[in-house]
C-alpha cells in the first residue's frame, strides 16, 4: 500500500518539478507564452505580478513557520494551501508530507549550527524510510579552514 502512495506522490512531485520549470527551463517558458524576450512583457504587468509573487511567497513562508510551530493540523492546512495548492485529493500524501517535514525539521535541530554555517551542506533525510522514528545524527563535515 506503501509503494502506490510513494508512486502517486512521486509522479505528482514530478509534475509539480516540470511545472516550475526545473525541467523545462526558461526558454520554453517564454516560447510557449509566445515570447520571443523579457523585453515583450509589459513593464506594469511584470511588476504587478511580480508583486503577486512575493507576496504569495511571504504568505507560504509565514504559514510554514506557523505550521512548523503548531501541531500536525496546522503544518497539515499549510502545506494543503501552499505546497497542493487546496487541491490534495489522496491525504495519504499530505500526511507522508508532513510527516517528512517533522523528519527534516527534527534532523535540522540536531546539526550543529556552526558546522552547518561554514559547510552550508545538508544531506536530507529520504521521504520514506524503515524505522521513520528514528533520530538520525548528522556526521561532522570535513571542512577546509587552512586559509582562516
Amino acid at each position: 500500500m506503501l509503494s502506490t502512495v510513494e508512486e502517486s506522490w512521486g509522479s505528482k512531485a514530478q509534475e509539480r518539478l516540470e511545472w516550475f520549470g526545473v525541467n523545462c527551463g526558461v526558454q520554453n517558458m517564454l516560447e510557449s507564452s509566445g515570447l520571443k524576450h523579457w523585453v515583450d512583457v509589459n513593464p506594469y504587468i511584470l511588476k504587478k505580478n511580480m508583486m503577486v509573487m512575493t507576496n504569495n511567497f511571504y504568505a507560504a513562508i509565514l504559514g510554514y513557520d506557523e505550521g512548523i510551530l503548531s501541531d500536525d493540523h496546522g503544518l497539515a492546512a499549510a502545506l494543503w494551501r501552499t505546497f497542493f495548492n487546496q487541491k490534495c485529493e489522496d491525504p495519504r500524501q499530505l500526511e507522508l508530507l508532513v510527516e517528512y517535514v517533522r523528519k527534516q525539521i527534527q534532523y535540522l535541530d540536531s546539526m550543529n549550527g556552526e558546522d552547518l554555517l561554514l559547510t552550508g551542506e545538508v544531506s536530507w533525510r529520504p521521504l520514506v524510510e524503515k524505522n521513520p522514528q528514528s533520530v538520525l545524527k548528522p556526521h561532522s563535515p570535513i571542512y577546509n579552514d587552512e586559509g582562516l
